[in-house]
């Protein structure tokens, strides 16, 4: 009634009709619009063939709010953030954002990802350059860098199961506690399992699994398991006195005593015991001792040496009964350096070379050097005591006199193999030079052709090759004994070829004319068309105006 009414007023005669009129259609226009917006602005979906279908799509901002749009728009123009579907399910969530709730880490080990009853997501997700994926059970932004979280597919569900499964496969490492958080500082989750030796010591690992060596399954920490380490780790170093042990607890120098706090493990303290009870350490005879604990991996045996490098191995910790000194435990070193003294005991002698092998330890100043010395005075050296492989004859240990003696005659030898050398090198290079100019002759000389073509072809003689454009005869005129010379030997490597005897002889017009004109006859008996005209040239410049003709 109201368009009826205003539609009769644009008709009217009377202007202020009129204005009234079109006013009143605006008006209806723009409040029919309010109205249709009004009614809908709190509804997002619409039936279509008996479903519902979103007719909105919502962004999330970094302030916080949650803006819908018409469905329809991937991006919102104003943010540039993608512009995603509601469902009801994620309505849902929605509203509990626009409460102020926020998206937190999923901890579970086997979380829901997708709504039972719509099939819809309800887990989000953020995935490293790495390609680790995070879960998070809302939507929103990583409180950690700010990108927008994701909601799940199934694809991101397989490649986080496929993570989960690997990290769950990998064998537990040792790690330490020190280096090591016990606990994730975001989550609180447990990354760190223990298990318990029968003698009371604590090893930690990074993942869930079973120990190594004994087979039982590995427990999640807890702070009374971290309490309890610690607190044992307090007494973890050891001091050797003769009357008894003393603990401590930062391995090292101790300040007090002078000793050294040695670290303490469970296989040590069991030989503590057994110094506490009395027991003294005795030498070890075996050939083949056992060096480390095969449980642990310690030291069993200790060691003292002396000035020499001679190594004495003792069964228990304390003090060497010779020198009074505290028996140290071995070392991968020193065990190696053991075996290798016990097989120099057993192996024959081998030749070295005394400028690659030190003649004495540098720690004990010990001989490591024997010696024979032949009748020309020749010297031979070998690593161990023993006897000449074919004189029988015994060898002796190096001292300060023979490595002077050896020295002078080494110095000698050098100084007349770098003379010997010098010669040798000096003939190398003589017969080098010689090569090299008998090279050259031949390239030269495979090359004369074309030079002598370059140095006295006769720009009209059509026998000349044609990428050669020939010289006058004025040119050749101030080049004519260099012509000679380079023709000279063009005739020589091809004497078959009258070019080059042409060329030759057209560069002796200069020098010898008489000469040139007996190679022009030939020439001209052989046919060859240009020597015609140089021959009649040179007769007519003689007065022989007859033979001239004749040409």
């Amino acid at each position: 009634m109201a368009a009826a009414y205003f539609f009769g007023k644009i008709f009217s005669l009377s202007r202020t009709s009129r204005r009234i009129g079109y006013l009143g259609i605006v008006a209806l226009l723009i409040g029919h619009s309010l109205l249709l917006w009004y009614g809908t602005k709190s509804h997002y979906f619409e039936e279509k063939l008996g479903k519902a279908k979103a007719i909105k799509c919502y962004v999330l901002t970094r302030e916080g709010k949650v803006h819908f749009l018409e469905a329809g728009h991937d991006v919102d123009p104003e943010t540039g953030l993608p512009c995603r579907d509601v469902t009801p399910t994620i309505l849902e969530r929605l509203r509990e954002y626009e409460k102020g709730k926020r998206p937190e880490r999923v901890v579970e080990e086997e979380p829901i990802f997708f709504d039972p009853r719509s099939g819809e997501p309800i887990i989000w997700y953020w995935m490293a350059k790495s390609g680790e994926i995070e879960l998070f059970n809302l939507m929103g932004f990583n409180p950690e860098n700010g990108e927008e979280l994701k909601p799940v597919t199934s694809d991101v569900v397989g490649a986080f199961k496929k993570q989960e499964a690997e990290r769950s496969r990998r064998p537990p490492q040792r790690v330490d506690l020190d280096k090591y958080p016990p606990f994730d500082p975001r989550t609180g989750q447990v990354r760190v399992w223990y298990w318990l030796s029968p003698n009371g010591d604590y090893e930690f690992y990074d993942n869930r699994g079973f120990h190594p060596s004994s087979g039982e399954p590995l427990i999640a920490v807890t702070k009374e398991i971290l309490d309890e380490a610690r607190k044992r780790v307090s007494q973890r170093c050891y001091i050797i006195t003769p009357e008894a042990i003393v603990f401590g607890s930062q391995p090292g120098l101790d300040p007090s005593s002078g000793r050294q706090c040695r670290e303490l493990t469970a296989s040590m303290l069991e030989r503590l015991r057994e110094y506490e009870k009395g027991n003294r350490p005795k030498p070890v005879t075996t050939d083949e001792p056992v060096f480390f604990d095969p449980r642990s991996g310690d030291p069993v045996i200790w060691f003292s040496k002396d000035r020499r490098g001679k190594i004495r191995l003792f069964d228990l910790m304390g003090f060497d009964p010779e020198t009074g000194e505290e028996l140290l435990p071995v070392t991968r070193d020193v065990s190696g350096e053991w075996k290798a003294q016990q097989e120099r005991k057993r192996r024959p002698p081998q030749q070295v070379d005394p400028n690659k092998f030190d003649f004495f330890d540098p720690a004990s100043g010990a001989p490591q050097v024997w010696y024979w010395r032949g009748q020309n005075g020749e010297y031979e050296f070998y690593d161990n005591q023993g006897f000449h492989p074919r004189t029988g004859e015994a060898l002796k240990v190096i001292d300060k006199d023979v490595i002077t003696a050896w020295k002078q005659g080494f110095e000698k030898r050098q100084q007349e193999q770098k003379e010997l050398e010098r010669q040798q090198q000096l003939l190398l290079e003589k017969r080098q030079k010689e090569q090299q100019e008998q090279q050259e002759q031949i390239e030269r000389r495979a090359q004369s052709g074309i030079m002598c073509d370059q140095a006295a072809a006769n720009p009209n003689d059509r026998r000349k090759a044609s990428n050669i454009p020939g010289v006058s005869y004025d040119e050749l005129k101030g080049n004519a004994a260099e012509a000679l010379d380079i023709c000279q030997m063009a005739m020589e490597a091809f004497p078959d070829e009258l070019r080059y005897k042409y060329e030759y002889a057209r560069a002796l017009d200069f020098s010898d004319p008489d000469k040139s004109i007996r190679i022009y006859r030939r020439l001209t008996h052989q046919k060859y068309p240009a020597a015609f005209d140089n021959l009649g040239s040179l007769l007519l410049r003689q007065g022989d105006y007859s033979g001239a003709i004749a040409v």
